[in-house]
């Protein structure tokens, strides 16, 4: 996968704890929402950014580039606290499937728009790459941070 700034990555590159978590950058949806809660999570943990990665899976390969991630990330003031990865539809099914992520297009004709429906839980994986916890909706920043300081205590 490619992050927004062009770099390659993948999953396996880092033993870091990881936060991992499904946007795609033309969301009015869920994603905003979620990318601000990434970002107070972010906040809270400032003082351990390198025992930790917020990691960003597209959802829409077809749309999503480095270029729009990083405009994205930018109007967030995320791009230097997250990875938001873009890649080729087949070696991001692969992931979505492993995270059990579906996604369906709704398309609105008359405004020449569209919607991919996708639901964004935020996951944390530990430093062995085991999935530890599972954050759904309501997305409650101060559990994850807790979450995250007991695996970096451990």
């Amino acid at each position: 996968m490619t992050d927004q700034y062009n770099n390659k990555f993948s999953l396996n590159d880092t033993n870091d704890i990881k936060i991992i978590t499904f946007l795609y950058s033309n969301c009015t949806d869920i994603c905003p929402t979620t990318t601000l809660k990434l970002r107070e999570i972010y906040n809270n943990l400032h003082e351990f950014k390198n025992k930790f990665k917020i990691i960003v899976i597209s959802v829409d390969p077809e749309n999503d580039t480095p270029e729009s991630t990083l405009k994205y990330s930018q109007a967030y003031k995320m791009s230097d606290k997250w990875l938001f990865l873009t890649g080729h539809q087949s070696e991001l099914s692969e992931i979505w499937e492993k995270y059990y992520i579906s996604t369906w297009i709704t398309t609105n004709n008359n405004q020449n728009t569209f919607d991919i429906n996708h639901a964004a839980p935020i996951y944390i994986i530990d430093q062995n790459q085991n999935i530890k916890l599972l954050h759904t909706e309501p997305i409650v920043a101060k559990e994850i941070v807790h979450d995250i300081k007991l695996l970096i205590n451990k």
